[in-house]
């Protein structure tokens, strides 16, 4: 009977939460989904675009593996000290790190994944000398960098003035 209640009360606070328009906790497939995208184009053009949308918005990369398809990348670091807490803990800095893996596939298509995290450090504080990392799992945050990435990829693609016809007539 215990089993069976506790089935239920996890029934229903999910049921809950998605009616009370709180974001219910990433399952793994639900976090894939948010964080992948796949594009029309060859490997190295969405591999360049992805780069190129890190440094625009002005991301530190950090590592670079174009054989393997897989880029890391660091926002700059923000201090806080706005709130009450954050004079009790010491103040904090805090940072986005982004993973990005690129993926071909033979008909012309290429995926990305984006994993991003958000990492904060308590440096000075009196209570704890650590940090901790938060997944980001906003659909906004992650349809705003694909957003940026097929806008790259599409200025990357050749146009038609770049191919000369055979005919000039």
């Amino acid at each position: 009977m215990a089993r069976y209640a506790t089935f239920a009360l996890a029934a229903l606070l999910d049921v809950g939460i998605a009616d009370a328009g709180v974001t219910a906790p990433p399952t793994s497939e639900r976090a894939y989904l948010v964080q992948v995208k796949e594009f029309a184009a060859d490997r190295a053009t969405v591999f360049r675009s992805v780069l190129e949308v890190f440094q625009e918005i002005g991301y530190s990369i950090t590592t670079v593996d174009s054989a393997g398809g897989f880029i890391t990348a660091e926002s700059p670091t923000n201090n806080s000290n706005k709130d009450a807490g954050d004079l009790f803990w010491g103040g904090s800095t805090g940072n986005n790190r982004v993973t990005a893996t690129v993926e071909e596939f033979g008909d012309g298509r290429t995926r990305v994944r984006l994993n991003i995290v958000y990492r904060k450090r308590f440096p000075r504080s009196l209570i704890n000398h650590g940090q901790f990392e938060e997944p980001v799992t906003d659909p906004g945050v992650y349809a705003d960098a694909f957003g940026r990435i097929e806008a790259a990829v599409y200025m990357r693609r050749p146009k038609p003035s770049d191919h000369p016809s055979a005919d000039p007539h």
